[in-house]
């Protein structure tokens, strides 16, 4: 069996809900996260290939017994928090320079325009 059979079996059985499980017990569910870059990666979950496969990470942890709101913040929420948090502490600093700001603000907008569409 390859290397790459292994991980695909591995992560069909569950790791990727396991990893997330232990972020959420060490670090709190306010501090995980996911990102959706599936570029040039040569091994991918069998049931993650990409962002279409985002509602199986929701079934298995609705199956796992985390509320619509963890989910939530799991899948979005909290990435958009701190994008927010971060776009406040640079337009109180003016050190960071206006361009950065205008850099926060756009993605401020863009995060906002994303929220709405999670409500």
């Amino acid at each position: 069996m390859q290397e790459s059979d292994l991980l695909v079996r591995r992560i069909k059985d569950g790791t990727v809900i396991d990893h997330i499980d232990h972020v959420v017990n060490v670090a709190g569910i306010d501090h995980v996260g996911l990102g959706s870059d599936f570029d040039n990666t040569p091994f991918l979950p069998e049931n993650l290939k990409d962002v279409s496969d985002y509602p199986n990470i929701t079934f298995e942890l609705l199956r796992r017994g985390y509320s619509e709101t963890d989910i939530l913040k799991i899948l979005g929420r909290n990435v958009l928090r701190v994008l927010a948090e971060v776009e406040q502490i640079a337009e109180s600093r003016p050190q960071f320079g206006l361009e950065s700001a205008t850099r926060l603000h756009e993605v401020g907008i863009a995060s906002n325009r994303v929220s709405a569409m999670t409500r």
